[in-house]
């Protein structure tokens, strides 16, 4: 018999399937990348990403989606297969 999963989301997060690009700020440089989004909530998202971030990296969003100009924190990532990964984000 298996425990039941318990879910940690304080918001209810709605399907949004999306290309978005969100720009990593290194000092002076900014690198500007590709995402799928797949999920959305008032307090976050869920992206697929081709490139690895670390836990806690801070990316600015991009996009004309209510996530647009916001910033959010890499809460978790996974790797998919080859070059994707699925992560959890939290806006700050």
């Amino acid at each position: 018999m298996s425990a039941a999963k318990t879910e940690k989301r304080q918001e209810q997060r709605y399907s949004l399937h999306s290309t978005i690009d969100y720009i990593l700020i290194h000092g002076a440089a900014a690198e500007v990348h590709k995402g799928i989004t797949t999920d959305i909530s008032d307090k976050g998202l869920g992206l697929y990403l081709f490139d690895p971030l670390p836990e806690g990296q801070t990316i600015l969003i991009q996009t004309a989606l209510p996530a647009g100009g916001r910033t959010a924190k890499v809460c978790w990532i996974k790797k998919e297969s080859e070059d994707f990964y699925k992560s959890g984000l939290t806006f700050v």
